[in-house]
């Protein structure tokens, strides 16, 4: 019992950390803020008429749609358009490392079930 506690502790633990690393991250919000440019960009051709925020639905459709060349998914074009600008932002994984971990830990527990 104690081990099995012990593991969900620390468990938790990561993944309240993971969160923390998205939720802090300036890399991840600046993905977020050239996404909702381009969006609005794209949705209201220019007008005054943005959107204020994205979901996350919206950003899954990222790699589904083509961009103006019909072959270049809104993703690619998105990530070019930040290598053009902010190169540093691609570096998003690097925020990351305890999201990755606490992928694992979250099937571990499942698993545990």
């Amino acid at each position: 019992f104690e081990q099995h506690t012990e593991s969900i502790r620390n468990g938790t633990k990561l993944l309240i950390e993971a969160c923390d690393s998205v939720r802090n991250s300036e890399r991840f919000r600046k993905v977020l803020v050239y996404a909702l440019k381009l969006g609005n960009a794209l949705n209201t051709g220019g007008t005054s008429e943005e959107v204020k925020a994205i979901t996350l639905d919206s950003l899954l459709k990222l790699a589904e749609a083509k961009a103006f060349d019909r072959q270049t998914s809104v993703l690619h074009y998105l990530v070019s358009i930040i290598q053009k600008n902010d190169e540093d932002v691609l570096k998003l994984s690097e925020d990351f490392v305890t999201v990755k971990a606490a992928e694992r830990v979250a099937v571990d527990m499942l698993n545990q079930q």
